[in-house]
């Protein structure tokens, strides 16, 4: 018996070790995987707070309003006297590039609009 408890025994602790080392590695990929939907939580989390505080200062905000009169000058003028709009596109589309990117990022963070990159990528697209 002693012949097959040692043949045993030289089997079963490779086996028992790999068995062992599997187990840790599951382990890990489960504190992982655990992780990462606490962070994925925190994340959303945090942005429907910031979401949440751009709701509650746009009631006493007058952004909405300045965006709203700023675009409805060219519009309106267009009635009045499309001569001039036509000269001051003409004389934007001429300034450089940052100030109108610039320019177009302050007006969607006025109105809480969040998606600028894909709206720079848009316009690149259309030049």
């Amino acid at each position: 018996m002693s012949i097959l408890t040692t043949v045993l025994g030289t089997i079963s602790a490779p086996l028992t070790e790999y068995i062992k080392g599997k187990q840790r590695k599951e382990e890990l990929q489960n504190a992982v995987t655990q992780r990462k939907i606490e962070l994925v939580s925190t994340i959303q989390s945090h942005k429907a707070l910031w979401e949440l505080e751009q709701v509650k200062s746009g009631n006493t905000s007058w952004k909405d309003e300045y965006v709203t009169v700023l675009f409805s000058i060219p519009a309106i003028l267009c009635f009045v006297n499309p001569d001039v709009v036509q000269e001051g596109f003409t004389v934007l589309q001429a300034s450089p590039e940052w100030y109108q990117y610039s320019f177009l990022t302050v007006m969607l963070a006025a109105v809480g609009i969040k998606m600028t990159s894909g709206l720079f990528k848009l316009f690149k697209r259309s030049k």
